[in-house]
């Protein structure tokens, strides 16, 4: 069961080969439905603990496995179900002292500069595990074409067309860029997608779509130029393939501060993020709460649509484009740091739990 990071949750599957249900909605069920590694999504607001409770009443399982989601834990423990939990942004927040870290079955956390110092001052560490990235295509002999990824672009704070359109104005700065390889291909959530427009410039130049991972890991493989939001996996699939990356600016909250990691650890340079680009943006961004950061975010993000700074933008892409090559130590070091996929290390956690469970 997840929301969140779909991949995070899928790396685990990957490797559990086991009878797998998600209990999912929005974005991640849309991926979920046409993924082999899941054998049956449950539609159901995993933000809602009485919808839960009801889907749960419908179905016999063994025990839950929740990726960076805190809305049902206490339900799923009042159950009595054995339960398995999954941090992908445990770097990020306050202390780390809810008691589902003490009753947990076990509980992990993936590696990201700052994890150690907030892992120490938790009552009940979690297990530190490397990225949970799926297993990725071999290297191609020959790559070509670009690969924009714009991430799902809904979360329970953005809607995609109605309080964000980071699409279209992503896809404004695509359209300007010269000399891109191709074919062209972005990639994001269907809101994101239908939120560019029908007449967009950018589809007389580009195929627009969104695609079960398996197939977006293979578009990114056979790529010779990859563009992405600073998200996590995504992130994280173009430091271990190694592909040529340019990241466009954030378009929420954690994004701002995943950036703000990157610059700092020398994968890009600064000027691409939120407080460089939009004049009255929050500099001191690092202190806020999540809900004020995604509220600063919200309403600063039609800036990015403003002629100076949609060229500031393609300034900064362009300019990526230059330095990438003198990048690729610091991004083949941090890829060192986060460490081989973690995925696998879950998985066995769960499995020797079940042989515990019917020796």
């Amino acid at each position: 069961m997840c929301f969140g990071s779909t991949t995070a949750l899928l790396s685990v599957l990957d490797a559990l080969d086991a009878d797998s249900w998600a209990l999912s909605h929005g974005i991640t069920a849309e991926l979920l439905d046409v993924d082999p590694a899941v054998h049956r999504v449950i539609h159901a607001n995993v933000k809602a603990p009485a919808e839960v409770a009801s889907a749960l009443a419908e179905v016999d399982v063994d025990a839950v496995l929740v990726v960076s989601n805190h809305s049902c834990l206490d339900l799923y423990l009042s159950m009595g179900l054995p339960l398995f939990y999954v941090d992908i942004l445990y770097w990020m927040g306050g202390p780390k002292n809810h008691s589902f870290w003490q009753h947990a079955e076990s509980a992990f956390a993936q590696r990201f500069p700052g994890i150690e110092d907030v892992a120490l001052r938790a009552t009940c560490p979690p297990c530190l595990v490397g990225p949970l990235i799926r297993r990725l295509p071999g290297p191609r002999r020959q790559s070509e074409g670009t690969l924009a990824q714009l991430g799902g672009g809904r979360s329970k704070w953005v809607i995609p067309g109605s309080n964000s359109h980071y699409a279209r104005f992503m896809a404004d700065c695509i359209s300007d860029l010269k000399d891109l390889p191709t074919p062209l291909r972005i990639c994001s959530g269907s809101e994101a997608i239908q939120s560019i427009g029908g007449n967009h410039p950018i589809r007389q130049r580009a195929e627009l779509s969104t695609l079960p991972h398996p197939a977006m890991m293979d578009v990114l493989s056979g790529s010779s130029l990859y563009i992405t939001s600073p998200g996590l996996n995504a992130v994280f699939e173009g430091l271990y393939l190694r592909k040529p990356m340019l990241f466009l600016p954030p378009q929420n909250a954690t994004q701002v501060l995943q950036l703000s990691v990157y610059e700092r650890m020398g994968l890009v340079s600064t000027g691409i993020n939120l407080p460089d680009l939009i004049d009255g943006f929050p500099t001191a961004f690092e202190s806020l709460s999540e809900a004020d950061l995604t509220a600063a975010v919200v309403a600063h993000l039609p800036s990015l649509a403003a002629p100076t700074c949609r060229r500031r933008i393609i300034e900064h892409i362009e300019q990526q484009r230059r330095e990438w090559p003198s990048r690729q130590g610091a991004r083949d070091a941090f890829a060192g740091y986060l460490g081989v996929p973690g995925g696998p290390d879950v998985a066995q956690a769960i499995l020797r739990w079940w042989d515990r469970l019917w020796m």
